[in-house]
């Protein structure tokens, strides 16, 4: 696993997270695209819940799901 990854998915399991509103079980997603060909590239640093869970707060699943969470990985 890349290096940069596994130190994201340390500190997300550090204590550092405690008492915030960070989803522990959504994946980290630090790029999506083919950055080789890429031109431009934004940041963003806040993402919704809503990009994991529905109004409910049930987990999006199949063709609902937009990014991977560490269960459906």
């Amino acid at each position: 696993m890349h290096l940069a990854l596994m130190t994201l998915l340390n500190r997300m399991d550090s204590a550092a997270f405690d008492g915030t509103s960070v989803i522990r079980w959504g994946a980290p997603v630090p790029s999506f695209g083919d950055l080789s060909s890429s031109l431009v590239a934004t940041v963003g640093l806040n993402p919704s819940n809503r990009e994991f869970v529905d109004v409910a707060g049930h987990e999006l699943r199949d063709t609902y799901r937009r990014f991977h969470t560490l269960g459906s990985l």
